[in-house]
């Protein structure tokens, strides 16, 4: 008599696919006259406060954020108050505010 699986549906030596692996992704911004600078974006649902750059002796902010694969949308926030588009980064879509939106692809 053969002893039945207790995981259901499952057959031996089967694999579970493999979950997309999140990457690290660099964020920088020159903005020497900054005393703040944070990036918001679909990844932290652009919440400001969720990851705070660091400032360089040269004025450069930078942040390593860890992302899924996907395309996901971003903008700085400066001292708070100011939405940027990322200067360095020429990917970017409308965002229904009269502005737009940088765009990084996670692959």
């Amino acid at each position: 008599m053969e002893k039945a699986s207790s995981a259901k549906g499952t057959k031996r030596g089967a694999r579970k696919p493999a979950r997309p692996r999140a990457k690290s992704v660099s964020f920088r911004l020159d903005a020497p006259e900054a005393t703040a600078v944070a990036v918001a974006g679909d990844f932290n649902r652009w919440d400001p406060s969720a990851h705070l750059l660091s400032r360089s002796e040269e004025g450069v902010w930078q942040v390593t954020v860890r992302l899924s694969p996907g395309v996901h949308q971003y903008k700085f926030v400066v001292d708070g108050a100011e939405w940027r588009e990322d200067a360095s980064n020429p990917n970017r879509v409308p965002n229904g505010y009269g502005t737009f939106n940088s765009v990084c692809e996670v692959l």
